[in-house]
Parts: structure tokens; sequence; C-alpha cells
């Protein structure tokens, strides 16, 4: 599952050079694009284009928070996103996150 995957991914503390939690838990922000679609997004949910990551937020129910602003400390680009159901020691309450248009009945 995409969302369980990228929980674990943000729980592994030898990932937060590319990605982490926000301060708070209530969202998570990418924030070295290369080390993250080498690293992370290859290796760990079969992608290889970051677009097509972003897709896969959007399919279940994931927010941009910001506009691909530049970090003030070393001028590198940060995406942040956000799921009012997707929060740091909250592992529970990603069983909530469905994918947008696919069939829940069991």
């Amino acid at each position: 599952m995409f969302v369980k995957k990228l929980y674990n991914v943000l729980s592994e503390s030898q990932n937060s050079d590319c990605i982490q939690w926000s301060n708070e838990g209530f969202s998570f922000t990418i924030h070295n694009l290369d080390i993250f679609i080498d690293r992370i997004l290859k290796v760990r949910f079969g992608c290889k284009k970051f677009t097509n990551f972003q897709r896969l937020l959007n399919m279940y129910g994931f927010r941009k928070v910001n506009n691909t602003s530049l970090n003030s400390e070393n001028n590198k680009e940060e995406w942040i996103y956000y799921h009012p159901n997707f929060i740091r020691g909250k592992k529970h309450l990603i069983k909530g996150i469905k994918r947008k248009g696919s069939n829940n009945k069991p």
C-alpha cells in the first residue's frame, strides 16, 4: 500500500536528508529531490518520475502546502504535502486514507 510505504519511509531516520516530517508532524517535506528520486522513489515506490509520485499523492488526497518554495538555508526547492489522516505517531489513522475512485467494498 502506497500510504503505508510512505509512512515507513518517513519513519526511517536515514531518509531525513531528503524527506522528513514537519516539526509538528502534520505534514512532510521533500527537500532534496535528486536523492529522493534515486534512493527512495525508484527503490521503494518503483517510480522513475517525481510527477508519478505527485499523481499518487493526489489520488490519495494529499495536498501540496506550498508552491515549490526555496529553502532559505540551502536555496534548494522544497515540496510540502499534507493529509489530515497522515500524522507522525498516529499510524493507525492511515487506514482512513483511501485512493480516490477506488471501490472500497470488501
